[in-house]
Order: structure tokens, then sequence, then C-alpha cells
């Protein structure tokens, strides 16, 4: 199974819609995508729904996808992840990876929590 996303600008920031089967590689080469949308269209944050994503991502994936973000975000980007309560782990650990190499990230089972935190309003 592949994974398929939705891309549109709502209010502000652009909202990435992905569901599929979690796949490290393709999550990676998608984030540069996303990233160059955000670019062209001069949006400061991205809100990724991952509630659709199936599959369980391991501890070395959540860590190799933080280092990603933390290497290759923009640092002026705020990202969210909006995670279903399966796939949330109290830890944070990839947003503390990420965050910790200078990304603006953070994890969330909460719709709105996560638009606040796109828009810079927390």
């Amino acid at each position: 199974m592949s994974i398929d996303v939705d891309m549109r600008i709502q209010d502000g920031y652009l909202l990435v819609t992905v569901t599929g089967r979690h796949d490290l590689d393709i999550e990676k080469g998608l984030f540069g995508r996303v990233v160059g949308e955000c670019v062209s269209n001069r949006l400061n944050g991205i809100l990724f729904d991952v509630r659709g994503l199936e599959g369980d991502i391991p501890l070395v994936d959540r860590y190799a996808f933080g280092e990603y973000l933390g290497s290759q975000q923009p640092h002026t980007l705020r990202m969210a992840f909006l995670a279903n309560d399966a796939q949330f782990w109290s830890d944070k650990f990839m947003e503390t990876v990420a965050v910790n190499r200078g990304a603006q990230v953070k994890t969330t089972t909460d719709p709105e929590e996560a638009r606040t935190w796109v828009l810079g309003r927390d």
C-alpha cells in the first residue's frame, strides 16, 4: 500500500492529510514537496494530519524522522503532527529529537491545539 497525500492551503497554513501505510523513505520524500509548497505560497506553518496513517512506527523510525525534520526544516516553519490516540506516544520522542535539532514541531491528538500551534497562537 502506498501513501496518499492531500495538500491544501487553509486559514494561513498548509494542511497535509496523509493516509496509507507508514513508509519512512516515502515520508521523507513527501516532506521536501510539502516544504516547497509552503515556500512557494509564503506560508509559515504546516499541519500534518496523520490520523489515517496505518502501521506501527518503530522507535528507530521516529528518531530518524525527527532527526530528518531537524536537519531539513527551515527554522521559521512551524509544524504540527495531528495523530490519533493509537499513534500518539506520550514521550513525544520524534518531537523531542526534532526540537533538539532546532525544528519547531509539536505532536498532539487535539486538532485545535495543532491549529493553534501552527498559527503561532500558543
